[in-house]
């Protein structure tokens, strides 16, 4: 196995292919025979599916390209290529123009529509989700089949046909076997050839194509390196319009060109297939696949004779290669891990539940909503009691993607496939067995639960956007398969039969249009009830936990897993049993009834009306299928233009126009109007009744009086003296429509270091942004030497000399070191190159350990590491003034050190610097004047000194509330009980190992935790602490050693086994749930203590499911008071700070009551003074939990205060252990860890003013 192993990869590549054919071959040879003999496949036709396949490989290179560029799958690939070829096509059989100049037209205007699509058509939604996006490419590609369709009449021709286009190379033919193939297959293989050899060129050696890496990676940063974002996402869509129509152009002489047909599902599945294949990233792959695709789709075509067979077959195509694909490493997950649907609605803030106007206006909501359906079919006549009735079953299929998607996060576009299956199930139990109506619609509704549970499984090893293409394959596999009579036929209704509507229980006739509706109306309420319980329970709450971060849900106990598998199963009964009323409705069930088209168009309109909320489904479907309706009537008036073939596709022309228009009006969906207005009421029914509701808006400005002691340090900061390179007036910046920032007033002068400080959530970062120019301010003016930028862009404030190094998002993932100081010289011209040569030699002298990293992709590094790399791009821009957000966060003190001597000399040669800190000490040390901000306003302006004795200012906003004492000196060290050797080992690691590439990150490491002991971990960055506590909870398995947990051998278990048992853990940057409120964050730690899990209990509402819901809000209304987190209960914990987010995953580590619990930097990103009350509540969770603790920290005040022992790593192994006193005083702890800089050792704590260096 080793030496397989080591064979290079691009030799299992060309084995590839051969393979493929000899695959072929076996299964499908059987499928013809001769004298009752196999007669096999030609050997030429599998070579000329393998050439055929190259078509498919170029579309595939153009949706790898815009997925790198901009993480989303574009499904207007194939039609920005068969616009263009179309157009070549024209030139050349109309006009009679040469056929090289055709060959131009046409991947011109491929090359031109696809810069439109993204200037024109996709600029306006470069802010929304990716799902959002991906949907808009859907309604372009519609947009682009409709000119064209409209194309000949440009050229005096109404139809094109199936048209044929003669070569240059048509007249060469060669033969292999009885396989006559001309001069244009060759073509196609040079062309496939060339590109492939060109793009990997243009990706790994030019600057351009490190730019679009870099831009895909962490597009904020590239455009902090004055990197053009936009310019080169137009680019990308540049060269994917240019491939397809270099696809779609050597297609017609092949095939010939079929108008419209380019949007066809099954055709662009073939592309995408390929694309899912190579994982959006492997262009090789993509080749190969591609190729492999058109083997497997001659050869069954050819043994069965069936044209549609092929596409059935993509979906186990697409399942066996993955099955063989290793996981991606940790630099590519956080690029493909999950994703946000849509920005989740706030819930009504408690104190407004109750109050009268809130209690009636949603009542009136309700009826006035039953009250529309209701009278709706006594309103449109009996002509169009069907179209209501689609209109009711879409909305049941659209519900079943607010589950699955909305919520879970797993894109599905083979609903209306289950939909299918369902009918299939229901029509054939009717007709065959005479079943009960509703026996066939639970029949249908377990069915579709199974098929749809199969289907996700390939979503345990896939994200959410890959699984896109899966289900689409799904879809197809159950029109051309599942329901042709030739395959399934014993499981359709029997042929010539009807399904009759049934009178229920004897009693109540629902064969009549009206009756029918009613019944499916009912159903469909049913279904939405049971949605909206689901969602507030711990139900939905899982779901979306899962999505949101799938490792953070495990460590609390929840099975990610099943979870997921739960969500596909529910959405999957829902849309099966839509699928089956569909059936009675329609009275048949056949391919046609249930095409692959349905499943994208439910889809769409389910983004279209909102996803994550059950009324947005039913909005959404209303909307849709309104258009489809009346669309005709519409644009009735394209009748009298004289353009071949657009009313043909007039469907698409309508649909398309109104899906772009609503998302680029309403990107949250139309339900989201509707949160809005409601928000909008709200803050009016509030101010009415004198109650604040800080989780619909920003913190109110501050009064006069209030802020009356702070006025003399604003006054002196409208007045900034002469040598000031930078100036802020008068800043108002929100996001949202939410302001963050009020009035601010700042100034930095020439040469200067200047800290910029302020409580967790105060708006610093945001200050930053809206410097550097990522984010607009609403009111004032920036100044920078002299001039005003405030209309300069992020990239153009790069070139005018500020750069930033963004806290914790420094650096491109996927890209390796190397690269990265090429990056970095994007703004340099080529005069300048001898310059940046000297700065990166600087950079490599200051952090000499990057250079063994050089080929290291930077999503591998450790958090030392990737600051380091961080600081070192932004010194190779040679700014005038550079900002570091989080200097200090996560690093091991000799780390901080280091870079604040490179920040002192950066200072020295002329580079005026503005640093964010949360330690006030690590300010002192190098800042002689800050600015103190809170509540999105500068409350203090002055001598850094001075500052440490304003308590009035400097104080602990969150854990005082905790009951903590006064901030402890430092360093004051905890001394282990006399008794700690007397209690139980709750955890016990013994010789833990593991490797990644041949070298050991961890190695022989072995420690105990027992009762009520807090063992703290420390340690340089990358000396392997966060791989132990990763190891511990499961997350990595290892390859020596064992973990024991409570008595038990734990080695083996999942982390959400791990997590249930009591072993908790939480992460470093509080990486918890971002579309969850604060309260609903705190109700999932709570998941290892509840008793009643059951999906179907909590869409049911039984009572052992509310009892448990109301013992959580008591739970987490305690603990939201005991941490003073009452004015964020209700704020998603997207929309706070990382220091605020601290506080919640602190309350979520209370409220999950472990056994063990791992704290992975528990002070990271919070405030000196909320760092030093943060002891003393760490002490009172062991205390009241009876828990032992493990602690990796970097502030040594804080862990020698709690800690019973430490224990220092370096290089995987351990150093030193024992007391806090005898591990500090090791002499290599002190050379590799702890450095001789007091303030970098002791970031929290009290200091002398003399401290300042």
């Amino acid at each position: 196995m080793h030496r397989l192993r080591a064979i290079p990869r691009w030799c299992w590549q060309l084995l590839a292919v051969p393979a493929i054919m000899l695959a072929a071959e076996l299964i499908f040879g059987w499928g013809t025979t001769r004298g009752g003999l196999p007669r096999g496949v030609p050997f030429g036709n599998l070579v000329e599916g393998a050439i055929y396949g190259l078509l498919y490989s170029l579309p595939a290179f153009g949706l790898i390209l815009i997925y790198r560029a901009q993480r989303i799958i574009s499904f207007a690939a194939s039609a920005l290529g068969g616009s263009g070829a179309v157009l070549g096509l024209l030139v050349i059989t109309q006009a009679h123009l040469p056929y090289l100049l055709g060959v131009a037209v046409a991947l011109a205007s491929g090359a031109l529509l696809g810069a439109i699509t993204q200037r024109v058509l996709l600029r306006r939604f470069a802010s929304r989700s990716r799902l959002v996006l991906t949907v808009a490419t859907i309604g372009i590609g519609q947009l682009l089949i409709v000119g064209e369709v409209t194309l000949p009449s440009l050229f005096g021709s109404t139809v094109l046909g199936s048209s044929q286009l003669p070569t240059p190379f048509s007249g060469f033919k060669f033969s292999i076997g009885q396989v006559v193939l001309s001069g244009d297959y060759l073509a196609i293989v040079v062309v496939a050839a060339a590109v492939t050899a060109g793009l990997a060129v243009f990706f790994r050696v030019t600057r351009t194509g490190l730019a679009v890496r870099a831009s895909a990676d962490n597009a904020d940063r590239a455009l902090l390196l004055g990197i053009p974002v936009r310019r080169m996402a137009i680019l990308v869509w540049m060269l994917a319009g240019l491939l397809s129509a270099a696809s779609a152009f050597l297609r017609i002489p092949v095939t010939g060109q079929d108008l419209g047909a380019d949007i066809d599902p099954a055709l662009l599945l073939f592309p995408l297939a390929a694309a899912v294949i190579a994982r959006f990233d492997d262009l090789p792959t993509a080749l190969i696949a591609g190729m492999g695709l058109g083997i497997a789709d001659r050869a069954a075509y050819y043994s069965t004779g069936n044209p549609k067979l092929p596409v059935a077959l993509v979906l186990p195509v697409i399942l066996i290669a993955l099955l063989g694909r290793r996981a991606v490493q940790r630099a590519f997950d956080s690029g493909i891990g999950s994703f946000q649907t849509f920005a989740e609605s706030r819930p009504v803030p408690l104190p407004m539940r109750r109050i009268p106007e809130v209690v009636w206006g949603r009542r009136a909501a309700k009826l006035a909503g039953l009250g529309i359906v209701a009278a709706a079919p006594f309103v449109v006549g009996e002509a169009r009691l069907g179209f209501l009735t689609l209109i009711v079953l879409s909305a049941m299929v659209a519900l079943s993607l607010t589950t699955l998607t909305g919520w879970a996060g797993q894109v599905s576009l083979g609903q209306f496939g289950i939909a299918g299956v369902g009918a299939a199930v229901a029509g054939g139990l009717a007709t065959r067995a005479n079943a009960d109506f509703f026996v066939t619609l639970v029949a249908a509704a377990a069915v579709g639960a199974v098929i749809a549970a199969l289907i996700g499984i390939p979503a345990l090893r896939l994200p959410g956007l890959f699984l896109a293409v899966v289900t689409l394959a799904f879809a197809a596999e159950v029109q051309y398969v599942v329901l042709d009579p030739r395959y399934f036929g014993w499981l359709l209704p029997q042929a010539g039969q009807t399904i009759e509507r049934p009178v229920l229980f004897g009693r109540i006739d629902v064969t009549g249009d009206r009756s029918f509706y009613f019944l499916c109306l009912v159903i469909l309420l049913i279904f939405i009830g049971s949605a909206r319980r689901l969602r507030a329970s711990r139900s939905g709450r899982v779901f979306v936990a899962q999505r949101d971060n799938v490792r953070a849900s495990q460590a609390l106990g929840v099975n990610a897993p099943r979870t997921k598998l739960s969500a596909f199963a529910l959405s999957g009964a829902i849309a099966a049993v839509a699928g089956a009323l569909y059936g009675y409705q329609v009275g048949a069930v056949d391919a046609t009834t249930f095409p692959l088209q349905a499943s994208i168009d439910v889809f769409v309109f389910a983004i279209v009306g909102g996803i994550a909320s059950p009324y947005g489904a039913v909005l959404g479907a209303a909307a849709y299928q309104s258009l489809r309706y009346f669309g005709p009537s519409i644009f009735g008036f394209l009748n009298h233009i004289k353009l071949g073939g657009l009313l043909s596709v007039i469907d698409e022309l309508g649909l398309s126009s109104g899906v772009l228009l609503v998302l680029a009006f309403f990107p949250g969906g139309i339900a989201s109007t509707g949160v809005r207005l409601r928000d909008r009421f709200l803050a009016v029914v509030a101010d009415r009744h004198g109650i604040d509701l800080p989780s619909l808006v920003a913190d109110r400005q501050e009064s006069a009086e209030d802020s009356a002691g702070e006025s003399s340090s604003r006054s002196h900061a409208d007045d900034p003296p002469d040598d000031a390179l930078l100036v802020c007036r008068n800043l108002d910046v929100g996001y949202d429509g939410v302001q963050v920032l009020f009035g601010v007033n700042m100034h930095v002068r020439q040469g200067e270091i200047l800290a910029l400080l302020g409580t967790n959530g105060a708006g610093k970062s945001t200050l930053l942004r809206a410097v550097s120019g990522l984010t607009a301010s609403s009111a004032g003016t920036i100044h920078f030497a002299g001039r005003d930028i405030a209309k300069h862009d992020a990239v153009a404030r790069a070139r005018d000399g500020i750069a930033q190094v963004p806290g914790g998002k420094g650096i491109f993932p996927t890209i390796t070191v190397a690269d990265h100081f090429r990056a970095a010289r994007w703004t340099h011209t080529r005069d300048q190159q001898t310059d940046a040569d000297a700065a990166e030699a600087q950079v490599l002298e200051w952090f000499p350990h990057l250079k063994t990293k050089w080929d290291t992709l930077a999503g591998n590094l450790s958090g030392g590491e990737a600051q380091q790399l961080a600081v070192g791009m932004a010194f190779i821009a040679r700014p005038q003034l550079l900002i570091i957000d989080e200097l200090s966060l996560g690093l091991a003190p000799t780390i901080v050190e280091r870079l604040l001597d490179v920040v002192r000399q950066l200072n020295a040669e002329g580079t005026t610097v503005i640093l964010v800190e949360q330690s006030l000490n690590v300010a002192l040390t190098i800042a002689d004047r800050a600015y103190f901000m809170e509540k999105g306003e500068v409350r203090f302006e002055g001598s850094t000194a001075e500052l440490l004795e304003r308590d009035d200012i400097v104080r602990s906003v969150f854990l005082a509330a905790a009951d903590a004492p006064a901030p402890v000196p430092a360093p004051r060290k905890r001394k282990p009980s006399p008794r700690t050797e007397d209690r139980p080992d709750l955890l016990r690691v013994t010789n833990l190992g593991v490797a990644f590439g041949g070298v050991r990150a961890v190695d022989s490491v072995s420690f105990t935790v027992k009762n009520k002991e807090i063992l703290g971990l420390i340690g340089p960055n990358g000396a392997g602490k966060t791989t132990v506590f990763d190891l511990i909870s499961g997350f990595l398995k290892p390859i020596d050693g064992s973990v024991w947990f409570n008595g038990g051998d734990v080695t083996a278990a999942s982390p959400d086994q791990r997590g249930r048992l009591g072993l908790g853990r939480s992460f470093q940057d509080a990486r918890i749930f971002a579309s969850l409120s604060v309260a609903e964050n705190i109700a999932v730690s709570l998941e290892r203590h509840l008793e009643v899990r059951d999906h179907l209990a909590a869409a049911l509402c039984l009572p052992d499911v509310s009892e448990a819901e109301r013992h959580i809000a008591w739970t987490v209304s305690d603990l939201i008071e005991l941490l003073n987190l009452g004015n964020y209960r209700d704020k998603l914990v997207r929309e706070l700070s990382t220091g605020t987010r601290r506080m919640v995953d602190i309350a979520m580590a209370l409220a999950y009551d472990p056994d063990v619990l791992l704290l992975d930097e528990p002070s990271s990103g919070i405030a000196q003074r909320e760092t030093e009350a943060l002891g003393p509540l760490l002490l009172r969770i062991r205390d009241e939990a009876n828990c032992g603790l493990l602690v990796i920290e970097h502030d040594m005040p804080l862990i020698c205060s709690i800690s019973d022992r430490l224990l220092a790593l370096e290089l995987g192994r351990v150093i030193a252990e024992g007391t806090p006193d005898e591990v500090l005083r090791d002499p290599q702890v002190v050379a590799s860890y702890l450095g001789t800089n007091d303030a970098t050792v002791n970031r929290s704590g009290l200091v002398t003013t003399g401290a300042t260096a």
